[in-house]
């Protein structure tokens, strides 16, 4: 069951925002973006090696954007955690989905880009970070994220990593980005 925060009713809810969801442990609160009927679906096309700024194959998880008014939906195919780790490495302490999460930060690197202002939106911080299950390899995740707002050299984003049973497997709130002024990235 979704509820709306702030006294919005899903007839006047945007495209883009955080509800609260309540769960059998309580209410947590998600980013969502919907998704109007027709919204088309764009690949995601990573930079060639050799370029500027070049992300490696094992990080390359994210396959799809849907761009709307403040937020972005991407689909992601989550790697087994020996894929980024290498076969001689016991992974069974790790909590955290990194290629994902970096999948949902290009996410945002996207949104960043075409929404706020063109160049390499790098990390600056993130404000909380909630961690839920781990993904399972091969697994079609969804992410959404909403810009929550942006000035003169930075924009502050949420984002969610959703599962394919609906559950979250990771939640950023107040992930902020600067622009490099550097010309080699």
């Amino acid at each position: 069951q979704v509820v709306p925060l702030e006294s919005q009713s899903k007839q006047t809810r945007p495209t883009a925002g955080r509800w609260a969801t309540l769960a059998d442990n309580g209410q947590r609160h998600l980013t969502q973006v919907e998704l109007l009927p027709g919204t088309k679906l764009q690949p995601v096309v990573y930079p060639e090696i050799g370029a500027k700024f070049y992300v490696g194959w094992p990080l390359q998880r994210l396959k799809k954007v849907a761009l709307v008014e403040g937020g972005i939906v991407g689909y992601i195919s989550a790697p087994a955690l020996i894929e980024l780790a290498g076969v001689g490495r016991d992974v069974s302490g790790w909590r955290i989905p990194s290629a994902a999460l970096d999948a949902c930060l290009f996410a945002v690197g996207i949104l960043a880009w075409q929404q706020v202002a063109p160049g390499s939106a790098l990390p600056v911080r993130m404000g909380q970070i909630e961690l839920g299950r781990l993904p399972s390899p091969g697994e079609a995740c969804e992410v959404h994220a909403r810009l929550r707002s942006s000035d003169a050299g930075t924009a502050t984003f949420d984002f969610t990593l959703i599962g394919v049973d609906g559950e979250m497997l990771v939640d950023v709130v107040d992930y902020q980005v600067a622009w490099s002024t550097n010309p080699y990235i």
